[in-house]
């Protein structure tokens, strides 16, 4: 997603709700051993008196390297044990998408529209491409080694991942002027491409060519239907929603509208074992069965944004300042972490390996942890 200055005044009047009611607490400090910070970086751009710069940005782990985009239009690479710059390069414009990782490469987005791919251990630029508008998705890469991401403009490309070379492209053109200008990560299942657009559809494209194999909509209403949630397999089925509408599962091969839950989420689900983990846009985690049947329920009072599995627990951020691990059978809380400040959250996708966590926080602060 793009980076964005707001005035204060204006992310005062956004957050207030979620500084009124975001604020309660559930220590439990005899478990508080999980979000061990190893190192915090700084990485606020310069900015306009009066306005906070506020990203949507996110890291990306890759063996024992930190990669980081920002708004200044600076990549980095760390060591992520101690935090230590190995590399860094500057882009014309800031980076727009979380680096995504292809053989030897790091690839990623700007706000121009360059499609850049660098050696992951030098940084020296492999190559770049100008696809003519601002880049909102991280790459995803196929088993035929092509490359796929989503413009602003809601053109999805498909791209040799080795060279750059353009393969095709599938415009969209989408009127309407009420949405919020994000955009769903594509998904690569079965030779085809899959991803949630600006006017309330979900799209099957085929991935060798981009043609059109089928479209639904899924979406309510006629302000903000975006379907900016990625979308997401499970069972050989679709999970995915809009802003406007809720939960619903598609037949990948047909399009069709298999079961609607009735609950309103902006992020993917989590699936356990044969459970489902969804966080609702009203500050609920619910677990359900196979059935949809509600077994657990916790309540943040704040929307969820995102939910991951890691170190055998669920991860679990909110649009507060507070981040949780909670129990994936009970929910219950088994640590939190505080950012801080109270205009930070973590808009992107935390990125986690096995016994690290990295985040990226609104205000620009990049957090790496490692359990006790």
């Amino acid at each position: 997603m793009r980076f964005h200055l707001i005035p204060l005044s204006f992310l005062v009047s956004v957050l207030i709700f979620g500084l009124i009611f975001g604020s309660c607490s559930h220590n439990n400090p005899k478990n508080k051993h999980f979000f061990r910070a190893l190192w915090i970086k700084n990485l606020d751009p310069k900015s306009e008196t009066g306005n906070l710069p506020i990203s949507f940005l996110a890291p990306m782990i890759y063996e024992d390297l930190l990669f980081m985009g920002d708004g200044s239009g600076y990549i980095h690479a760390y060591n992520i044990e101690n935090g230590k710059e190995l590399w860094n390069a500057k882009e014309k414009n800031e980076i727009t998408t979380p680096p995504a990782m292809f053989k030897d490469m790091v690839i990623y987005g700007t706000a121009e529209g360059r499609f850049i791919a660098r050696n992951h251990v030098t940084g020296e630029i492999v190559y770049a491409v100008d696809l003519g508008d601002s880049i909102e998705t991280a790459a995803i890469f196929d088993d035929k080694e092509r490359a796929y991401v989503q413009l602003r403009s809601h053109k999805i490309y498909s791209l040799d991942a080795n060279t750059g070379k353009i393969l095709w492209n599938y415009n969209r053109t989408v009127s309407l002027k009420t949405t919020i200008h994000s955009s769903s990560i594509p998904v690569y299942f079965k030779n085809r491409v899959f991803v949630g657009l600006a006017d309330g559809n979900v799209i099957a494209l085929s991935a060798d060519d981009g043609g059109l194999i089928w479209e639904r909509n899924i979406s309510v209403g006629s302000k903000f239907i975006d379907v900016d949630m990625t979308p997401t397999f499970h069972d050989g089925l679709i999970y995915i929603a809009s802003l406007s509408g809720v939960l619903t599962v598609l037949n990948p091969d047909t399009g069709v509208i298999l079961r609607k839950f009735d609950y309103k989420i902006s992020r993917p689900p989590l699936f356990v074992n044969d459970n489902m983990i969804i966080g609702t846009d009203n500050g609920n985690i619910l677990k359900l069965d196979k059935h949809g049947n509600i077994i657990e329920t916790k309540n943040f009072k704040v929307p969820i944004l995102s939910l991951l599995s890691w170190q055998n627990n669920i991860l679990a951020t909110t649009q507060g300042s507070n981040f949780y691990l909670l129990n994936p059978n009970s929910l219950e809380i088994v640590d939190e972490f505080s950012l801080g400040h109270r205009y930070s959250l973590i808009f992107g996708n935390p990125a986690i390996s096995k016994d690290k966590l990295a985040v990226f926080s609104s205000r620009n602060r990049l957090y790496v942890f490692s359990p006790l």
